[in-house]
């Protein structure tokens, strides 16, 4: 008989906006379990293997991955993954966890403008074009910032553009600002734009989920488990100031969440 195959997508190098995107590789539990072969070992004792995917910037550019079935278990922010499931049935979330950030790690997202930009505050972007990732946590972010400022959300034209279109969009003026994320930021910053905010400035309650493709979860429910008590009894850096799991403490897990379509 077949193994059953875990479908993981590596995470970005750069790091990134997401619970274990923050700080050195080593320390986020999936690269240390797969660093130490711990998760191999533990799927094959119930007859599954993992296979490791393409390298993506964000949860919203794995979602072609996940359709066409090349990826079938992803983490990311819960943002992102809250648009997907209102459009899509393919995929649950089996987990839910409070973030965990590495306070000494660089920063790796941020809201830039041009260096020669006259914009010296989130206030005084009224008026002005922004882009951002649609529904994912460049959006996210840019609303919360916004609403700390005082700002609605009508008073900015906010661009829905992917990574590649946003830094072009920016380097030729199409858009005023970018919430850049992932790999973006810091190539951003490296040619010059000026940070107007992080998300560490800002009351950021976005959360950590895993999800799988819906017929992994069926059919195959003993291998996520057992995906799932390999990252939980990984180490990992706790956030000093938020370390409350909100994972149930079942085995299974909590109910899983499902797109309406």
């Amino acid at each position: 008989m077949r193994p059953v195959r875990l479908l993981l997508a590596h995470r970005d190098s750069a790091g990134g906006s997401r619970t274990e995107d923050q700080g050195s590789g080593k320390r986020r539990p999936l690269a240390y379990a797969k660093k130490n072969g711990i998760l191999e070992k533990r799927l094959a004792q119930v007859g599954a293997k993992v296979e490791w995917g393409g390298t993506y910037a964000s949860f919203t550019a794995t979602v072609d991955a996940v359709r066409s079935g090349s990826v079938n278990v992803l983490e990311g922010a819960i943002s992102p993954a809250l648009g997907y499931l209102a459009n899509g049935r393919d995929i649950k979330i089996f987990s839910i966890t409070d973030r965990v950030v590495d306070p000494a790690a660089p920063k790796t997202d941020g809201l830039v403008v041009p260096a020669d930009s006259p914009v010296k505050d989130v206030k005084e972007l009224v008026g002005k074009r922004i882009a951002v990732n649609k529904g994912g946590r460049g959006e996210y972010l840019l609303l919360l910032a916004l609403e700390r400022a005082g700002v609605r959300p009508d008073q900015v034209t906010r661009v829905y553009l992917n990574p590649d279109q946003a830094a072009s969009a920016f380097a030729t003026g199409k858009v005023d600002a970018w919430w850049a994320i992932v790999r973006a930021y810091p190539e951003a910053v490296a040619k010059g734009a000026r940070v107007l905010v992080h998300s560490n400035d800002l009351p950021d309650q976005d959360l950590s989920i895993q999800a799988a493709r819906v017929e992994l979860l069926e059919k195959h429910p003993e291998a996520v488990r057992v995906y799932l008590d390999v990252l939980r009894s990984s180490p990992r850096r706790p956030r000093p100031s938020r370390t409350r799991s909100r994972t149930s403490s079942s085995p299974r897990g909590p109910p899983p969440c499902r797109g309406r379509g």
